[in-house]
């Protein structure tokens, strides 16, 4: 015959905690997770303003141009640049090296025909969107692109 009356102290302390310790290991476990799940690294100035532009809407002097002006921009890893404008009088195109500035998130591009350089405000970049703003002929020129 077995006594019942003795009760394993072990048996008492294992059936009291199986929760809490279920729950500490739980959490343990998600801890440990998080510790090390990685954010996605931001891309740089340089890394997002790469890539092939047009431009969807331009401002010129606070008026629409966007009917006048069509803007085609190729900004390459090698800091080359293609630029295509097209206008009601034709078309121009040009290239040369292009030189960012993340501090200020300025674009200066330098022409190889003339070694004239522009420089652009970026005042808008996304992935998919850039807005860039410069001063021609005395006025204000703003040339939304999109990729």
């Amino acid at each position: 015959m077995i006594n019942n009356s003795i009760q394993n102290p072990f048996y008492l302390t294992f059936n009291l905690y199986p929760m809490k310790n279920a729950a500490f290991g739980l959490l343990a476990i998600l801890f440990v997770a998080l510790s090390f799940t990685s954010c996605k690294k931001e891309d740089s100035f340089e890394e997002k303003i790469v890539g092939q532009w047009h431009s969807s809407k331009v401002t010129y002097d606070n008026n629409d141009a966007t009917g006048l002006f069509n803007f085609k921009l190729k900004l390459e890893n090698s800091r080359e640049f293609d630029l295509t404008l097209t206008t009601i009088t034709g078309t121009q195109a040009s290239t040369g090296n292009w030189e960012p500035n993340r501090t200020t998130e300025e674009v200066t591009l330098i022409n190889d025909g003339d070694g004239v350089s522009t420089k652009y405000d970026i005042t808008q970049l996304t992935d998919a969107r850039m807005t860039a703003e410069t001063i021609y002929q005395g006025k204000r020129l703003v040339i939304v692109f999109d990729k």
